[in-house]
């Protein structure tokens, strides 16, 4: 049994993925430094599309219905807490096209900044250095069509 649920949104444009570039904050964060898709964990009783579109609205100057987002993967992953231990992640994956909410300014309403990256196979790869495993993965996996494969 999973030790977190956790809810992530794969934000994204015409041409590029949208990811968050967290502060470089070790102990303090997990991976920190590193790019990673938006989203939180999810509260007791909190449907996982509840739990994406107001991790979204909390992170960002986006405020997205649970209806505009579309279910990528939900499974189990194996990462690290902010700590460097492993742990164990119910992570379910929603997609939020930015042209599904109109002229909305995005913006990050937290620390950090959001960085693009093109919806490219060849451009992934060159952030595999500064991007988390999951990130990674679900894009990787995205721009294939296939599930995320991970690999931590």
């Amino acid at each position: 049994m999973a030790e977190v649920r956790s809810a992530v949104v794969l934000l994204h444009d015409k041409d590029n993925f949208i990811l968050e570039k967290r502060p470089d904050l070790p102990g303090k964060l997990a991976y920190a430094g590193k790019l990673q898709l938006l989203g939180g964990h999810a509260e007791e009783g909190e449907l996982a599309i509840d739990a994406a579109a107001r991790e979204i609205g909390e992170e960002t100057t986006l405020s997205p219905e649970p209806a505009a987002l579309e279910e990528v993967w939900s499974g189990e992953f194996e990462g690290r807490d902010r700590y460097d231990q492993p742990i164990t992640r119910e992570v379910s994956v929603y997609a939020l096209a930015l042209t599904r909410l109109g002229s909305e300014t995005l913006r990050l309403c937290e620390q950090g900044e959001l960085v693009k990256v093109a919806k490219t196979p060849e451009t992934i790869e060159e952030y595999n250095d500064i991007m988390t495993p999951f990130a990674l993965a679900v894009l990787q996996g995205y721009v294939k069509g296939e599930q995320p494969r991970f690999s931590e």
